[in-house]
């Protein structure tokens, strides 16, 4: 209820098992999550000593309720009570609007509501032409946040405002309430950052054929110097005239002539003469033919040993000749151990 407002709850994180959750009720039915990260813990079930939300340390829980939570309460009562405040929703801001610069085509009307996407943000909703259009303002413990500059009062806000109602220095221009609504990024660590404009794309380099012609161009019945020119060996040309010089094909393919000997100058000898000619290949050997032996260095192959020649015949009556090349026993001599008969 409204004795909850304002109000800083803190319980674990169900996210990460080194932080808390610090649960700030904006306004009513709105309650704001907030990261706290625990670092220097004495045991996994103690609190850390040291407790940092957004890099900025502290020292305890009361330091974050007295040092953060308290500032964003007197911002938000500040602006809540100002004389452009209008506690609607903000279609009945923008139909308001509408209705304002209907009856007073030249005049420049504003509000600041609550946003309804995210807490912890209000909504500069304002209408120059026919179109409302709004600006986010983020609300933390240093002040005001438009776009990427931080305002210490509402009045500095809309100073800056009336001097450029499209954005603030380094933020982003309105967007338009008909369609989408401003979508700041949804910080768990109080009025973050709005996002600026996305950076225009890089032009398109140079190309390197050079510029495109004008239509019409180096086309037609006359030649021109200028425009793009038919691809050549050389690739696209543009401005240039090439011409390829033909290569004169030979109508038959010439053997190839041996080079000239090497002659030394007048007055020197001839450092190395010519080899000789090598001989002409021999006819070549009938198909199916085993191949001809071949011996390093060009050598002929050695000549062939003369084979043995016949024995001689056994004449008739002569005893046969013993193995072993032993000779025969003496006559009537019987047979020893180791002789064969």
């Amino acid at each position: 209820g409204d004795a909850l407002v304002g109000e800083a709850l803190i319980r674990p994180s169900s996210q990460n098992c080194d932080a808390l959750a610090l649960h700030w009720v904006v306004r009513k039915g709105r309650i704001k999550v907030i990261e706290v990260l625990e670092e220097e813990k004495d045991t996994s079930a103690s609190i850390g000593n040291v407790l940092k939300i957004k890099n900025e340390p502290y020292g305890s829980i009361d330091e974050i309720l007295g040092r953060y939570i308290a500032p964003m309460n007197g911002l938000i009562e500040e602006i809540s009570s100002h004389r452009k405040f209008n506690d609607k929703l903000e279609d009945e801001i923008d139909t308001e609007l509408r209705a304002l610069k209907k009856r007073v085509p030249k005049g420049i009307f504003y509000f600041f509501c609550w946003h309804e996407e995210h807490p912890g943000y209000a909504s500069l909703r304002y209408i120059l032409q026919n179109t409302p259009r709004s600006h986010p303002i983020g609300i933390n413990c240093e002040g005001f946040q438009w776009g990427k500059k931080i305002y210490g009062n509402v009045e500095k806000v809309l100073a800056e405002f009336k001097t450029n109602p499209h954005g603030s220095a380094g933020g982003r221009g309105g967007s338009r309430s008909g369609g989408g609504r401003p979508a700041p990024p949804p910080s768990r660590h109080g009025g973050g950052g709005v996002p600026s404009h996305h950076s225009p794309p890089p032009p398109k380099p140079a190309s390197q054929w050079g510029p495109r012609p004008p239509t019409g161009s180096g086309s037609g019945g006359g030649s021109s110097t200028s425009g793009w020119k038919q691809p050549t060996n050389s690739g696209w040309q543009s401005g240039t005239t090439t011409t390829s010089t033909a290569v004169p094909t030979p109508s038959k393919w010439k053997t190839p002539q041996p080079p000239p000997p090497a002659t030394a100058p007048p007055g020197r000898p001839n450092p190395r003469p010519s080899p000789p000619p090598r001989p002409p290949p021999g006819p070549s050997p009938p198909r199916g033919a085993p191949p001809p032996p071949t011996f390093p260095f060009g050598q002929p192959p050695p000549p062939m040993a003369k084979p043995p020649p016949p024995p001689a015949p056994i004449p008739p009556g002569a005893p046969p000749p013993f193995p072993y090349g032993q000779p025969p026993p003496p006559p009537g001599m019987p047979p020893q151990q180791g002789w064969r008969s």
